[in-house]
């Protein structure tokens, strides 16, 4: 199959029940402890056999539904046979049909979370949905158009976290078909990225001397504010120096309120003045070193890597 769709079935018992897990997007199919879907309620007037479909945290959509490869969506189903099995089954015109069996609850719902893992099917391929009792009796149908995870050409590795960096505009690249995944970060990219995750809140401070008329200076001065960062001197940034995997660790410890570990992981950080950050983030699994005992703490960080760090600790 050129397109491989996997999925994780999961019930709800009544109408405000919201899902518990959604997917770990990766190569094989594994359950996941995602976000669970916060928009979606049952439509009013249903009577019998209605499917709707919805991001995590996006509203019911009956038509026209689209998402990308990599992008968690869920399948509803409401009005069906209580406690009775289910068929759903994905058809595309290139891509072939798949299979996915679920069952219904006391109250005749369901819902069951779905990604497309990117294959060698047509750039954008739109597929026909239905969700039917086997047998017949009572089905519905529903159009879902999956798109490219994003427009790079560039990737090779770390493919869902770049695909998650660009569904939530934390980077349209390096150029519009590029996303330079092996460049190093300097910290004014990374007070870009780390502001556009966050949504952190505007100031009208201006903390460092350095970064006076720059791209990032405004996206300096939020990390700034938000005690993120105190630069690399007094009234200094250097925000065209490249970010390391040491200052990559003290960034995100605050960024996310990590907790301390007393755990020490890694044996060549013991000289680091940012050690307890490193600690701190892998205790929390945001990283794993870059050996089994090593942290390398001085390496640079590049552009793929960035991606990896911040979707762990988004996700």
């Amino acid at each position: 199959m050129s397109r491989a769709v996997r999925a994780t079935a999961v019930l709800f018992t009544t109408l405000l029940t919201l899902l518990s897990a959604a997917p770990v997007l990766a190569s094989d199919p594994v359950r996941g402890n995602g976000t669970a879907p916060t928009g979606s309620v049952e439509p009013t007037g249903v009577v019998t056999c209605d499917v709707r479909l919805s991001l995590v945290d996006g509203p019911l959509v009956d038509a026209n539904f689209s998402v990308r490869d990599w992008e968690p969506f869920i399948v509803w189903g409401f009005g069906y046979p209580p406690d009775t099995s289910i068929l759903l089954e994905f058809i595309g015109p290139v891509s072939g049909t798949f299979s996915s069996d679920t069952s219904t609850d006391s109250a005749g719902e369901f819902a069951e979370d779905f990604s497309f893992t990117p294959g060698t099917s047509p750039s954008t391929e739109t597929f026909s949905l239905t969700a039917e009792v086997p047998g017949g009796g009572c089905i519905d149908g529903i159009s879902l158009t999956v798109r490219p995870a994003y427009p790079f050409t560039d990737v090779d590795g770390f493919e869902n976290e770049i695909a998650w960096l660009y569904r939530e505009g934390i980077t349209g690249g390096c150029t519009a078909t590029r996303y330079c995944p092996n460049n190093s970060v300097t910290r004014g990219q990374m007070a870009a990225f780390l502001n556009r995750a966050l949504g952190l809140p505007g100031t009208t401070a201006d903390f460092f001397d350095d970064d006076d008329g720059t791209t990032f200076e405004g996206d300096i001065n939020r990390l700034a504010a938000a005690g993120i960062t105190g630069g690399c001197a007094t009234r200094r940034y250097c925000p065209n120096a490249n970010v390391s995997r040491e200052q990559m660790a003290s960034f995100l410890t605050r960024a996310f309120g990590l907790p301390p570990s007393s755990k020490d992981f890694f044996t060549d950080d013991e000289s680091s003045i940012h050690e307890g950050s490193i600690n701190a983030m892998a205790a929390a699994g945001i990283t794993g070193g870059c050996t089994a005992t090593h942290y390398c703490p001085t390496a640079k960080v590049n552009r793929e890597q960035m991606a990896a760090f911040l979707y762990r600790a988004f996700n």
